[in-house]
């Protein structure tokens, strides 16, 4: 008896080098400007497989009934972050 089969795995790797953001008023006047360096962010989504006991029979799948379990994942990292301020 297994406890949970992997039924599906989705997963999204977003990496960034480097960028920068602006906050700028009406006039128009920079007031900040951010700097981000080394953004990475992960997402993952996988079902696992389970019956009412929380183990699973690989051979005779009809033995209980099971069910779906829905899970995500969401991660991130930052190796520089500068904040400027612009107004003199």
């Amino acid at each position: 008896m297994i406890k949970k089969l992997i039924w599906q795995k989705k997963s999204i790797k977003f990496k960034l080098k480097g960028i920068g953001l602006s906050f700028i008023d009406e006039t128009p006047q920079e007031l900040l400007y951010f700097t981000f360096h080394g953004l990475k962010l992960s997402f993952y989504q996988w079902l696992e497989l389970r019956n009412k006991n929380d183990t699973i029979n690989i051979n005779d799948w009809t033995d209980e009934p099971s069910y779906f379990d829905q899970n995500s994942k969401i991660r991130g990292s930052l190796k520089h972050l500068q904040l400027d301020n612009m107004i003199s």
